[in-house]
């Protein structure tokens, strides 16, 4: 028996382990039931040895627990559906609120949901809604749902404005299939989990009438509210206008509105996609990766040191001469390049000039939560010069080569390739000898890049825009290189006004400054006026309002120098 307390009468802890074993609602397994009255049976079997105060506080443990058990028993038994209502369960972040009659307001776990709200989640936060029926909902970040009502037969109880839902369905009767709703199509689920990703579309083009807004305008045109659909298990029928497909687990839909027919792949395997792609909300603190040497040219370790405190972890161990980092997601996701190991003919240790090869040159994506590695053989083929990870985690865009016959090096391609790590297959999206590395909008779905045959003059780069959902490109008429997106996604950010050739920083001419352009009101706006050109590389805060970017130019004949522009004013 533990020590009684005598302030409260109870022995310590005892109270709260009394409700922590009581029934739960809506009801209790078999399981539950017989721990607790298991646990009771214990102490009474000792009243006899326990002091008269100790019985009489034991009594009124055991009244307590008798409560509680019968209140359970009354869950237990009351009509399904009835005792629990649709709640949130799990906030995770910051930026997450709901809009009702009275506006936005912070939302925070326990409350219970009410038809027609709107809950939006922000950038590294996510939500987790607890159905009565037992069904799991989780927003993830940069989310826009409607909470329609409880589950039935007479319609969706989610709908899907924009962003990401991993779900958790408990199966039910076919006339109660739980339902969401989307602008692109209409899913209809017995009981399953799933992830569907939806990329809304947009309607507000501006009329123009110069031939770059021209362009931009076909560009706003062609973006259609697009859903990707990843079954990881039962199935689950999909609805899109007159059309109905099935998905099976380990299998993937994409639909995009108006299109004729979904199209539908097979899954590499599932365990990427429920283990790789990170817990909603949960992105960590900032770190850095850094290389260790345990052995110099053979054996290094990778940390991640934060950056605000200085802490360091060890993350995995790489064979290799050197490893080099290529790309990262904040704390979840890596992509390492090991380079080759080679022992010479004679001696044994390890040099990265002539021998006997030990280990080739591999290409690794590394979990930096766990630690495990996994090689990229579906890029064994091509050679990757510049490359980038999604922001969500599933696909890798590169510019390279790629050789169909090896009995025939002649034939060599080149183009922006897209690996997609869930079904791990290669896709070429953009043809060319392209020399500047592609970057994603925040969303995952476009993939902006300067079309250029190899390094060339400044006026000969075109920004065109990618879209991986509807496999399509848009030219924008704009000349510029080294594009990247702004975090909410709606501009461009790129180098333009090149004064002459002959210095490039990863393919990018050295001698222009930035430009940004909206999507929405593509006139662009110069950013920086540095005379001798040589802005690139540009990056934003965290907050948006500051842009970080290099001056790199050789006419200044200048050290690349660091600034930050205060895009306010």
């Amino acid at each position: 028996m533990s020590e009684f307390n005598e302030q409260n009468g109870m022995p310590d802890g005892e109270f709260e382990r009394l409700l922590k074993d009581a029934p739960k609602p809506p009801r209790m397994d078999s399981a539950r039931k017989e721990a607790v009255w298991s646990s009771l049976e214990v102490q009474l079997t000792s009243v006899e040895r326990t002091p008269l105060v100790a019985r009489r506080r034991l009594r009124l443990a055991w009244a307590a627990a008798s409560f509680l058990a019968i209140l359970g028993a009354a869950l237990w038994f009351a009509p399904r559906g009835n005792n629990v209502a649709d709640r949130v369960e799990i906030v995770e972040g910051r930026v997450v609120s709901v809009v009702g009659d009275h506006g936005p307001a912070a939302l925070s776990a326990g409350v219970s949901l009410k038809a027609n709200e709107r809950i939006e989640v922000g950038p590294n936060s996510a939500a987790k809604l607890a159905l009565a029926d037992g069904t799991a909902l989780w927003l993830c970040e940069n989310t826009q749902a409607v909470y329609l009502g409880p589950r039935s037969a007479k319609g969706p109880s989610l709908e899907l404005v924009v962003g990401e839902v991993r779900a958790e369905v408990t199966p039910g009767p076919p006339e109660e299939a739980f339902s969401i709703k989307t602008p692109a199509a209409t899913l209809r689920v017995l009981g399953t989990r799933f992830n569907c990703k939806l990329y809304a579309g947009d309607a507000s083009v501006p009329d123009v009438q110069s031939s770059e807004d021209t362009n931009m305008k076909r560009l706003r045109a062609a973006l259609r509210s697009a859903l990707v659909l990843t079954v990881l298990s039962g199935a689950v029928e999909v609805h899109a206008g007159d059309t109905t497909q099935k998905v099976e687990a380990g299998s993937r839909s994409t639909v995009v509105a108006q299109a004729a027919t979904p199209s539908q792949e097979a899954l590499s395997k599932t365990d990427y996609t429920a283990k790789w792609l990170g817990d909603p909300g949960s992105a960590g603190p900032p770190e850095a990766l850094v290389f260790r040497p345990i052995r110099d040219m053979f054996l290094y370790a990778m940390w991640a040191v934060d950056v605000q405190t200085g802490k360091a972890r060890e993350v995995t161990d790489f064979l290799s001469v050197g490893p080099e980092l290529v790309a990262q997601v904040g704390s979840n996701l890596a992509l390492v390049k090991s380079s080759s190991l080679i022992f010479p003919h004679f001696g044994s240790d390890p040099v990265g000039g002539a021998g006997r090869p030990f280990i080739n040159d591999v290409l690794y994506l590394v979990n930096l939560v766990t630690g495990e590695k996994m090689p990229m053989t579906p890029l064994a083929d091509y050679d990757p010069l510049y490359m980038e990870i999604s922001p969500d985690r599933r696909k890798v865009a590169f510019v390279g080569g790629y050789t169909p016959d090896k009995t025939k090096p002649a034939e060599r391609e080149g183009g922006v390739y897209v690996l997609d790590l869930e079904t791990l297959t290669v896709n070429r999206v953009l043809e060319g000898w392209l020399k500047t590395c592609p970057h994603w909008s925040p969303d995952s779905r476009w993939l902006a890049v300067a079309d250029a045959e190899g390094y060339v003059g400044g006026s000969e780069y075109e920004i065109v825009i990618i879209d991986t959902a509807a496999q399509s490109v848009v030219r924008t008429g704009l000349n510029g290189a080294g594009v990247h997106f702004t975090p909410d996604g709606e501009s461009i950010v790129y180098s333009s006004g090149f004064k002459r050739d002959g210095s490039w920083s990863a393919g990018v001419p050295t001698y222009g400054n930035l430009f940004i352009a909206s999507l929405r009101d593509p006139r662009p706006e110069q950013r920086t006026t540095l005379p001798g050109g040589g802005a690139i590389n540009p990056s934003f805060t965290p907050d948006g309002k500051g842009l970080l970017y290099w001056e790199a130019s050789s006419e200044t004949k200048q050290s690349a120098a660091l600034h930050l522009l205060d895009l306010a004013n």
